[in-house]
């Protein structure tokens, strides 16, 4: 039978440094801040801004970061999918940034399904999509990013993560 229990007999006895992403280096430590102390796995961040900021350019660099992993983590891979740009325009801007990260992968799709299929084998760490409401789900009707497909998309990530 499931009764209330207090905070400190939860998470006694648990590590929770130890279930985070480790994000080593400076800019790892600031979005490690910045997102309340790590990525936890299973997590789904949802990073907005206006066009051309630098959002992509962001979440590229994280991924790279944490495909490398740290001294404790060897590094895994790492999926970047992007809607919006092939993976030539996504490995061009990795080498202005001096990325070279063995585990780092990177696609180039808007199907959902065809995104989980392409990257399972791989089994990776983390799934970055760029940009969220460029994806669609075949099952559901109307185009990517309308709210049905954005409904969807919800159910589908967190199911997948």
């Amino acid at each position: 039978e499931m009764v209330p229990k207090k905070l400190r007999e939860v998470t006694k006895g648990f590590d929770q440094a130890g279930w985070r992403i480790p994000l080593p280096g400076t800019f790892g430590n600031e979005i490690s801040r910045v997102l309340g102390g790590g990525v936890v796995p299973g997590s789904l961040v949802l990073v907005g801004g206006d066009p051309g900021v630098g959002k992509s350019t962001l979440m590229l660099q994280l991924a790279s970061i944490v495909s490398e992993g740290s001294e404790d983590h060897g590094s895994s891979p790492v999926v970047y999918v992007s809607g919006e740009e092939s993976i030539e325009q996504i490995a061009n801007r990795a080498d202005r940034m001096s990325i070279k990260s063995k585990d780092l992968y990177l696609y180039s799709s808007t199907d959902i399904e065809d995104i989980l299929d392409k990257i399972q084998p791989l089994s990776p760490k983390a799934l970055v999509v760029d940009s969220i409401q460029t994806v669609y789900l075949s099952a559901f009707a109307g185009s990517a990013g309308n709210q049905v497909q954005g409904q969807g998309m919800h159910i589908c990530l967190v199911k997948f993560c």
